[in-house]
């Protein structure tokens, strides 16, 4: 079963997404289960065939009821489709539900900095305290400050958080890097 799946992450990899769907279609006809389901429509969305990624979603809510695991991917794949305010919609349901509060977080940041509210973002950025998205919250953070055009409160934001968060200082190099060219100061 992992062995197919990889291969049809290979294929996809590669460019070849009938070999791809082939594997994961031959894989659900010999062991019908959520978890493959979800990786089949992962496929799909990575494949750029939201409308199909979607399509099945309902499908899979309708097999296996609604379930968090399926609003989460639903939001990601309107995300990414660019349905941004069905996918706002679906991270406010799983923010409300307590489900991946970190990542709906950060997700509603996304959004709000995409319609340009990048004080909602800051806002949204800023209650995510750790976990996996804590680092690219914090960077998050300046480039909507950035948006706001103060280059200096993106500065103060990532440095400050660099030095109080050691661990992760490399992780913010890129992003310091990209705002001090921004403000033409290259550390002279």
């Amino acid at each position: 079963t992992q062995t197919t799946l990889l291969i049809a992450e290979a294929q996809l990899s590669l460019g070849d997404w009938v070999e791809a769907q082939r594997a994961m279609e031959d894989l659900l006809a010999d062991s019908p289960q959520l978890a493959l389901e979800v990786e089949y429509v992962q496929l799909m969305a990575a494949a750029g065939d939201y409308l199909r990624a979607r399509d099945e979603i309902e499908q899979l809510a309708k097999d296996y009821g609604v379930q968090p695991q399926l609003i989460r991917l639903h939001g990601l794949i309107n995300l990414a489709a660019g349905e941004i305010r069905t996918a706002e919609r679906e991270f406010e349901r799983l923010l409300e539900a307590g489900y991946e509060i970190y990542e709906c977080f950060y997700f509603l940041g996304q959004i709000a900095e995409f319609r340009r509210e990048y004080d909602e973002a800051i806002g949204y950025y800023r209650r995510i305290s750790s976990g996996s998205y804590f680092v690219q919250a914090q960077i998050a953070i300046a480039q909507a400050y950035i948006g706001l055009d103060d280059e200096e409160a993106a500065l103060n934001h990532l440095s400050n958080f660099a030095k109080s968060h050691p661990l992760h200082y490399f992780e913010t190099l890129n992003a310091l890097a990209r705002i001090y060219e921004r403000m033409g100061d290259y550390g002279s």
